[in-house]
């Protein structure tokens, strides 16, 4: 079984995973229309314009930034990874202190999660969002007024930011989050990257072995082997159709986006 130790055959199955992972990339993260993004129609006009203002009474006073966004679905990712990815796209918060949260519905899934940035886990830990989520958020979604639910839920973190944010939102931040909150979609992107690589190099060594074995001489000539192309030859292989989170692409409108923060992953989520 010489050909399982071919360059060719180990190529082949490098190209296949890499066609699996781009086949099972998550879906693109939307685009925010302002800092309350509604896509499951859940809210109304009234509770829309609360929000915005206890959005903008916490930017103001701390420069701490809350986005709200609700989905129909986030399949086939998890709730936690689609809000780690909406994170980084949207980057909420402040460049530099992080101080962003994102308030994510998935209706359909009967799931919530909310997103803090590193700098803001000080004041907003795991716990405390916990509690609020059980106290504000929970019942009142279990009891399909989803609007009030939300808004319950921002007013109180919101007080929270408020009440601690002067110091907290602003104050100096640790030098890196921990482990524990490494967002997975690098790891993705950087394994379809290495995949690629891998088997540019064993698809240009084979083609080095190939040519070696092939050319042989044949009444004074060489003779040259077969030519293996992909596309217009070997240099045309190309890996520019594959987007992955590109970040930017903010709607137009008065909205001019977040401030450039990041999430470490923490924060606490849950179903109804």
């Amino acid at each position: 079984m010489a050909w399982l130790r071919s360059p060719w055959f180990c190529a082949w199955l490098i190209l296949l995973a890499f066609l699996g992972q781009v086949a099972a990339a998550p879906p693109q993260v939307p685009s925010p229309v302002g800092p309350v993004t509604d896509l499951a129609g859940i809210l109304d006009a009234a509770t829309r314009q609360r929000l915005e203002q206890i959005i903008l009474e916490a930017r103001e006073r701390t420069t701490a930034e809350i986005a709200i966004l609700t989905v129909p679905s986030t399949a086939p990712e998890t709730i936690e990874e689609y809000s780690v990815a909406v994170f980084d796209r949207w980057k909420i918060g402040k460049r530099g202190q992080d101080n962003g949260l994102l308030f994510l519905v998935a209706v359909q899934d009967r799931r919530l999660r909310i997103t803090t940035g590193y700098g803001l886990e000080g004041i907003l830990p795991d716990g405390k969002i916990g509690e609020i989520r059980d106290r504000e958020i929970v019942p009142r979604f279990r009891a399909g007024r989803y609007a009030e639910g939300i808004l319950r839920g921002t007013e109180a973190l919101a007080s929270v930011i408020l009440g601690q944010g002067q110091d907290g939102a602003r104050g100096k931040q640790p030098a890196a989050p921990p482990a524990r909150h490494r967002n997975r979609f690098p790891s993705r992107s950087t394994g379809i990257l290495l995949g690629i690589f891998i088997f540019l190099v064993l698809f240009s060594a084979g083609l080095s072995s190939v040519d070696r074995s092939a050319a042989v001489p044949v009444r004074g000539r060489r003779r040259r082997g077969p030519s293996w192309w992909f596309g217009s030859g070997p240099g045309g292989f190309s890996s520019g159709g594959f987007s992955g989170w590109s970040g930017g692409g903010f709607s137009s409108g008065s909205f001019g986006g977040f401030g450039g923060g990041s999430t470490g992953g923490g924060g606490a989520g849950g179903s109804w």
